[in-house]
C-alpha cells in the first residue's frame, strides 16, 4: 500500500493531469455543456482536497 501512496505524492501535477484527463472522458458521455462546466469546477475542488490529505498521508510516512 506504500507505493500508492509514494506514486500519488510523487507528482502533482502528473496526477491532476491524469485524473482531469479521467475525468473527461467521463464527462463526455455525461449531460450537457452547462453541467459540464459545472462539473469541471466541482472536480477541481476536490482534486485539491484529494492532494492536501495526500500530501497529510506522505508527511505521515515520512515521519512513521
Amino acid at each position: 500500500m506504500e507505493w500508492l501512496y509514494q506514486w500519488l505524492g510523487s507528482g502533482y501535477i502528473t496526477n491532476v493531469l491524469i485524473l482531469v484527463g479521467i475525468y473527461f472522458m467521463v464527462a463526455q458521455h455525461l449531460g450537457s455543456v452547462k453541467q459540464k462546466a459545472h462539473s469541471t469546477k466541482y472536480i477541481i475542488d476536490e482534486l485539491y482536497k484529494i492532494n492536501a490529505k495526500i500530501d497529510q498521508l506522505n508527511n505521515k510516512l515520512k515521519k512513521g
